[in-house]
């Protein structure tokens, strides 16, 4: 049976710092073979102050920079469907620390009434042609600029995830809130590598390539990261774009070394049009 999850906080998590146990990557993780769940995290990966300072200031200049592309984007938003341009969600950053990340709305303005918060799909019936048109440029994500330009986030990182989400998956992968003790990023190794989480499955995928990032981030790595996502942003296919700057990752997980865990987390494909249908589903899933 599968249970509607709401819009509230499914957990509250406990400072960072608390967290003195060493990372346990999945057991199909390359990084076992490497020792690398030998090394303990035991404090927040802040990064250095120069490079904060250097962060903030680009996104600061590329703002001011893309302001006329923002302004255009958030005027097609406004025309093409009801609602605001800008869309706002709660999110589980740097040690747990919640922020509100910005993007341009891709969906209806109604897309979590009756259901709260749910995979999407690649063909979700929620996303406006405008959004389709973002997501594939990744425009939307450019309102995030300003989370970067606040500290909340840097260009790299792994994804930040919502608390619910996070209190629903997290128990299903071990060591999943090691993603916390670095800052959460735009763009990332598991990013240009893996479609939006649709599944545990796609989750235990990604939380592989974010324990690489966590434990081998470097300049270098970074920027490479960040040209592939340019290049992404042109339409040039993940599988080319990830080649040509050596970034290229196939996850160890696959479909077949897990036994598929039904979670409290539906995805857009059980999603109908009416929200009366949205509202008799819940008490259904509930009964």
């Amino acid at each position: 049976m599968i249970e509607l999850i709401d819009n509230q906080r499914a957990t509250e998590f406990a400072p960072m710092e608390a967290l003195d146990a060493p990372p346990i990557p999945h057991p199909e993780s390359p990084f076992v073979s490497r020792d690398f769940d030998a090394v303990p995290i035991r404090e927040l990966a802040r990064p250095p102050r120069w490079r904060r300072v250097v962060e903030r200031a680009l996104a600061g200049s590329m703002l001011v920079v893309a302001s006329p592309l923002l302004g255009l984007l958030a005027l097609f938003v406004r025309v093409t469907s009801a609602g605001g341009a800008i869309y706002r969600q709660t999110r589980s950053g740097l040690g747990g620390r919640e922020f509100e990340i910005l993007k341009f709305r891709s969906m209806r303005q109604d897309a979590e009434d009756g259901v709260g918060a749910v995979w999407s799909t690649g063909d979700d019936p929620r996303v406006t042609w405008i959004g389709r048109v973002m997501r594939k440029t990744h425009l939307d994500e450019l309102p995030q600029l300003w989370n970067i330009f606040r500290g909340d986030m840097a260009f790299v990182g792994p994804r930040p995830e919502r608390p619910c989400i996070i209190g629903k998956v997290g128990p299903h992968v071990p060591g999943y809130r090691q993603r916390l003790a670095v800052l959460p990023g735009v763009t990332g190794l598991a990013q240009v590598n893996l479609d939006p989480d649709q599944s545990l499955l796609c989750v235990k995928r990604k939380f592989e390539l974010d324990l690489e990032y966590i434990h081998t981030q470097s300049l270098w790595l970074d920027f490479c990261l960040l040209a592939t996502t340019l290049i992404k942003m042109g339409c040039v296919p993940k599988r080319w774009a990830t080649r040509l700057f050596g970034v290229r990752r196939v996850p160890q997980v696959h479909e077949d070394s897990f036994r598929e865990i039904e979670l409290e987390v539906v995805t857009s494909k059980a999603i109908t049009p009416s929200a009366p249908a949205l509202k008799e589903m819940s008490l259904q899933a509930s009964s």
